[in-house]
């Protein structure tokens, strides 16, 4: 009622997680009026008497937030959201950089500033935030739209600078909150990393080896990323099966990992079975992985290692690969780069 003559924006999550909230709302769409009842009362087995208003007629615009997901399952579920819902907007998490986007970020941090009643930052501090929004989304040519995020390390950075004394945020008080924010969320990458200094994560980084090379992987755990070296290796020799994904066999792959796995020996069998049928038993393994293998972008690596392991040339253990491979050979873009390359 009291967005009446506006707008009202709900959460679906919100709305979905409550039936009688739900089951409100689609009465309020069939009819165009609002029935103030108590909570439960459509829905109770026992009749109840009780006082009920009669129904409001009630103008307003609706907002719905949610995932893609939700609108097409809500699409095929409800025909009178399919009716009433007809505008559907993306809420993109990167745009492309430009002069005028650049201008507009700082002029965001400003406003953070002033709002939050911050000290204000150098120019330098700036670019330093617009630098970590490049990094988010992986990409020199675009920016995050994450704007929470720049907003917290703005608070963070500021309450350094405060802690230093008056003045202008600098672009080492960005630095220090950065890493104070790695310093709280980094401990699996440390103990990862301990792991390879304390030889119990084999990763040879020097000599040569046959069939066996360093991939990349990437780790997401939602608030921070990192990259780390993980050994691959390869076997092949005589026989009729093809090759063999050890990782899909113990249900430790998931579906894209197979995916690159399947296109890898369809390049194989263009690559060498023209004139008759590839005689081959190959196997592949990501060493020491006991947590499941996702993404195809160990194909390119394991394309090496199997090459080593056919024709009995050993690969430089200097070197790590990331990156996925069509059926023509063509290694294909690499996500997560910057935590690759790092790690």
């Amino acid at each position: 009622l009291q967005a009446h003559g506006g707008f009202l924006m709900l959460h679906l999550r919100d709305v979905l997680a409550d039936p009688l909230v739900w089951e409100q709302l689609r009465r309020f769409l069939r009819s165009g009026r609002l029935q103030i009842e108590e909570p439960g009362v459509s829905f109770s087995p026992i009749a109840a008497v009780s006082l009920v208003p009669e129904a409001v007629d009630v103008e307003v615009k609706l907002v719905l937030v949610g995932s893609r997901d939700q609108y097409y399952e809500l699409q095929e579920a409800a025909p009178e959201f399919a009716r009433h819902f007809r505008a559907k907007v993306d809420f993109a998490d990167s745009f492309v950089a430009s002069a005028d986007s650049r201008r507009a970020s700082a002029i965001f941090v400003a406003h953070a500033c002033r709002e939050f009643g911050l000290p204000h930052f150098s120019a330098a501090a700036v670019a330093r935030l617009l630098e970590e929004s490049h990094r988010e989304v992986g990409d020199q040519a675009r920016e995050s739209a994450i704007f929470a995020r720049t907003e917290a390390m703005v608070m963070e950075s500021a309450a350094i600078c405060r802690a230093r004394g008056p003045g202008l945020v600098t672009v080492d008080d960005v630095e220090t909150a950065l890493a104070a924010h790695a310093s709280r969320h980094d401990y699996p990458e440390q103990r990862l990393r301990e792991e390879i200094a304390e030889g119990d994560l084999m990763i040879a980084l020097t000599g040569e080896r046959l069939g066996q090379l360093n991939g990349l992987s990437q780790i997401d755990l939602g608030d921070y990323r990192f990259g780390l070296p993980v050994r691959l290796s390869a076997h092949a020799y005589a026989g009729e099966d093809g090759l063999l994904n050890i990782e899909r066999e113990v249900e430790l792959s998931g579906p894209i990992h197979d995916k690159g796995v399947f296109i890898l020996q369809n390049y194989l069998s263009a690559l060498f079975a023209h004139l008759a049928p590839l005689s081959l038993n190959a196997s592949i393994v990501f060493e020491q992985q006991y947590h499941g293998v996702e993404g195809d972008s160990a194909s390119c690596a394991e394309l090496y290692a199997l090459l080593s392991a056919l024709s009995g040339l050993p690969l430089r253990q200097g070197i790590a690969v990331t990156g996925a491979l069509n059926q023509h050979g063509e290694v294909l873009p690499v996500g997560g780069i910057n935590e690759k390359i790092e790690g």
